[in-house]
């Protein structure tokens, strides 16, 4: 970060990296002379070079390039040692092609000269080379060319703020940090590189070398992809899926997928420059309880310690610092300590890395790797921090002509972090082998995402701007494999404070993103949820509200992060993973989706009262006030400074929580099911849980539990079932028994009798009585919402069932004649009365009727003319025993019935 230049010391040595290049005439595979096959590989020669496929799966394959046959291979620090599977393989020799095909692909090789096609087993072309490239080399760099295709779009590829398709760009891959973007335009290469491009041709392209690269996505020749590295050994991995979610998933199973965070680092972090002393930091923390504003860590930045590279405590004013971490803990804060891969002279620890051989030199001395360092850290920890925060380490300050054990600078400075986060990881987990890893870094390569790092967009400025050009980054981020990203909340750079909109509209975009972190500059104004009260008093209600709805969608948060673990897929994912086959979504940064059925549209421009961007196929429900919308286009929605535009999928079921002032607090005995029936489909989801510490996850110490909808409609009315299923697995501190309340949205009428286990509930009159009642239903005329609320055994499955409930808004008339309707009764069930309603559209001759279940009649409720409106009859059950009855209502023709449930 810019402000702490200021503080470093005019010798500074860095612990590792950097790059530069020429370039030269290339020199192109010519034609193949020969070929070989043996398991997994084929090798074809082309004269004195050879191209060489080896398959890891049949979708999957690796192809090296080698400009001579006595070419070798550094074993990959990115691609995990036991990917490769037995994959079989079968070539035919042509007159002018080999055809290399698997289950999955087939590989034409051209002969005249050696040029690559990749097919879907039969005739559908996935990519290929042009004639006049293909894969080439020179004295410093080593090239791939492919053909672009019409209206191929493309992704990923690391931190890209342009735009969410790539094509027509050209950037380099290579680290670099950009202070105060993006003032002066996006920059088109930042802190986080991943030579990993997604195309929506079904096919990703993983460049597996870390010097430095450079993408030409169709910018120099419209109809060429190129790709280009100043220095080793040229090797892709070329993955096909007809899925993006496939492609990701065969990505992060070379590459290594996002391990679960601790839970509390799914909640809300609080962060600036800087906690000057423990004082400061308690207060702060002191405030966050006393405000009843959730939050479950807190970061120190460079005022913990007294020099750059100490790795120790300022003493000062952090004493005792066990005990300090130990009163915050107590409060339910955590604490994250930055760290720095720079030692400036006046460190203690200066002479010992100096002395050591630790410190990077120049390309007359020898260097040294950093693994010895981590005693250093296995001591913060010890010191009761729980998670830490990397900084600089592009790095932001390296030297040309370093040199370094893995090699010079040029090949070692995209991987610096990687390393370095690969060195905490392993040492964390050799001495605290039963916890999680939390690494908030701000640089990055492919694969860093295996070693619990989570990455961040650096120094930001304090603009809308700069709050816009984080969508499209986050959602590049994860189709780079990176499930976690996050931004520092309200900015970081600039000569002004952050205005109450900015930082409320960043705070709703946040809520929204794998971590939620505010950070800021504390020279220009807090960055707490109360730092503009005295200018806008409103903001931190709101910022409570906001973090408050972060912390109700826990259970829905975390099982999408186990599905990161689990496939690779992100948590904030762009509208064309779940809409492929739509072109309005191709490059649609407005609006994404938060997991598998929620849409978020943040605005990211000041002033705006609503929010304009294109909605997919199908219908959605606004979480706020439950108005439907129906995508295919461009909708608008209101947007009013304290709603972030948050719409839900019809047919989804969300697992929501009661909010606590931390994750710990929670029990897990209350689960709240927020069910957005969609009348054509039924609804499922699969709620993932574990102990949200330990690792005893990754050896299967975990549940999920299956909850699903369904309507059944007929001619008259519509029933609906909820099926809650028994919590399958277990873990440490799994509840034994849980309380679940349905919340079923968008209920256009009371509802007829409710059974639970073919038993039925008791109708209550309102909220607090179904809070204070062991369990029961309620239905909120005015919102539309049915509430049922059931205990259960977590080791059982159960059923609900809904009789006579309306969904739609639309009511299904029975056979007969229009403009009669008879309404479910409410209460239902009831003791001893309830009210019955029914509309007519004409003037007639009315009977309404109540009769037990034997077709016995119990009671005439009206019997004569009526004009036309809505009529109510009360039927009083005093007299009568417990049961299910039914009142019919006959107007001419017309005929219809109902159930209802007397409950003593």
């Amino acid at each position: 970060m810019t402000p702490k230049r200021l503080l470093f010391k005019s010798f500074i040595i860095a612990i590792i990296l950097l790059v530069s290049g020429s370039a030269f005439a290339q020199t192109y595979l010519g034609n193949v002379t020969s070929y070989t096959a043996a398991g997994n590989e084929v090798t074809i020669n082309a004269g004195s070079a050879a191209l060489r496929l080896i398959f890891y799966k049949p979708n999957l394959l690796r192809v090296d390039y080698l400009p001579s046959l006595s070419t070798t291979f550094q074993r990959s620090i990115v691609i995990l040692p036991d990917s490769a599977q037995q994959v079989s393989v079968s070539v035919a020799d042509g007159d002018s092609s080999l055809s290399v095909t698997t289950s999955a692909l087939r590989i034409v090789c051209g002969k005249f000269p050696l040029r690559l096609s990749f097919y879907v087993s039969g005739s559908q072309l996935l990519l290929s080379e042009p004639a006049s490239a293909g894969l080439g080399s020179n004295q410093s760099e080593r090239s791939a060319n492919f053909t672009i295709r019409p209206g191929e779009c493309f992704y990923g590829t690391g931190e890209r703020g342009l735009s969410l398709n790539l094509r027509g760009l050209a950037f380099d891959s290579y680290n670099e940090q950009h202070g105060g973007y993006p003032n002066g335009g996006i920059p088109p290469t930042m802190n986080v590189n991943i030579p990993f491009v997604v195309s929506s041709n079904h096919y990703g392209i993983y460049f597996d070398d870390t010097f430095k690269g450079h993408f030409d996505i169709g910018s120099s020749n419209p109809n060429v992809l190129a790709y280009s590295a100043l220095g080793g050994e040229l090797s892709y991995y070329f993955i096909y899926d007809p899925t993006y979610g496939g492609i990701l998933s065969d990505y992060t199973w070379l590459t290594g997928r996002a391990p679960l965070l601790p839970k509390w680092a799914y909640g809300y972090i609080q962060s600036k420059f800087g906690y000057r002393n423990c004082q400061d930091a308690e207060q702060t923390i002191q405030r966050f309880r006393a405000d009843s504003i959730p939050a479950d860590a807190i970061i120190l930045d460079l005022y913990w310690f007294q020099n750059m590279g100490d790795l120790d405590w300022n003493l000062t004013d952090w004493p005792n610092p066990a005990q300090i971490t130990s009163q915050f803990l107590s409060q339910g804060f955590k604490t994250i300590v930055i760290t720095e891969p720079y030692i400036v002279q006046n460190s203690p620890n200066f002479a010992t890395a100096d002395q050591s051989g630790y410190l990077a030199e120049n390309s007359n001395g020898q260097s040294y790797i950093l693994n010895k360092w981590w005693s250093k850290y296995q001591h913060i920890f010890q010191t009761g921090v729980s998670g830490l925060w990397t900084d600089l380490g592009e790095p932001e300050r390296d030297s040309l002509g370093m040199e370094f054990q893995m090699g010079p600078d040029i090949q070692v400075h995209n991987i610096y972090d990687f390393l370095w986060a690969e060195t905490l990881f392993n040492g964390f987990n050799q001495s605290f082998p039963d916890r999680r890893m939390f690494n908030l870094t701000r640089s990055g390569y492919a694969g860093i995402q295996r070693f619990g790092a989570v990455t961040w967009s650096g120094d930001v400025a304090k603009t809308f701007a700069g709050l816009a050009v984080q969508l499209p980054l986050l959602l590049n981020m994860g189709m780079s494999g990176i499930a976690y990203h996050n931004s520092d909340i309200g900015g970081f750079t600039g000569n002004q404070p952050t205005t109450p909109e900015l930082y409320t509209r960043w705070m709703e975009f946040g809520a929204f993103c794998p971590v939620m972190r505010a950070h800021g500059y504390d020279g220009l104004g807090g960055t707490e949820p109360w730092a503009f009260n005295s200018i806008s008093p409103s903001t931190e209600g709101i910022v409570r509200n906001i973090i408050r709805l972060r912390y109700s969608l826990m259970p829905y948060n975390y099982t999408m992060a186990h599905e990161a673990y689990e496939t690779g897929m992100p948590l904030a994912r762009p509208l064309f993973i779940d809409y492929p086959d739509d072109p309005n979504v191709t490059d649609e940064t407005a609006a994404y989706m938060w997991g598998d059925d929620l849409l978020v549209a943040p605005v990211v421009e000041s002033g705006q009262t609503s929010n304009t961007f294109y909605l997919p196929a199908g219908k959605w429900v606004s979480y706020w006030d439950d108005k439907v919308y129906s995508g295919g286009g461009t909708v608008t929605v209101p947007a009013p400074l304290d709603e972030v535009p948050l719409l839900i999928k019809a047919g989804s079921i969300i697992p929501m929580q009661p909010v606590e002032e931390y994750t710990g607090q929670y029990q897990s005995d209350t689960l709240y099911l927020g069910i957005y029936p969609d009348p054509g489909a039924q609804s499922t989801f699969t709620l993932y849980e574990d102990d949200g510490e330990s690792l005893a996850y990754q050896a299967g110490a975990f549940s999920e539990t299956v909850f699903g909808e369904s309507m059944n409609r007929t001619s008259g009315s519509s029933s609906m079932q909820i099926s809650i299923g028994a919590s399958n697995g277990g873990y440490d501190g799994k509840p034994s028994h849980r309380v679940y309340v349905c919340e079923i949205h968008k209920v256009s009428y009371p509802p007829g009798p409710v059974f639970f286990q073919n038993v039925p509930l008791r109708a209550l009159v309102s909220v607090d009585s179904l809070q204070s009642s062991v369990s029961g239903f309620y239905f909120d005329n005015t919102a539309k919402v049915l509430y049922v609320k059931v205990q259960v055994n977590t080791d059982s499955s159960y059923t609900l069932l809904i009789d006579s409930v309306d969904v739609t808004g639309i009511r299904h008339s029975p056979d007969g004649p229009t403009g009669y309707e008879l309404n479910q009764n409410f209460p239902n069930p009831f003791n001893p009365s309830t009210s019955i309603s029914y509309r007519l559209s004409s003037n007639g001759f009315v009977r309404l009727k109540v009769y037990d279940v034997l077709g016995r009649e119990v009671a005439t409720l009206v019997e004569g003319d009526q004009v036309p409106g809505t009529h109510t009859a009360v039927f009083d059950g005093s007299r009568l025993t417990s049961g299910v009855y039914l009142y019919s209502l006959t107007v001419g023709s017309f005929t219809e019935s109902r159930e209802m449930v007397l409950l003593k």
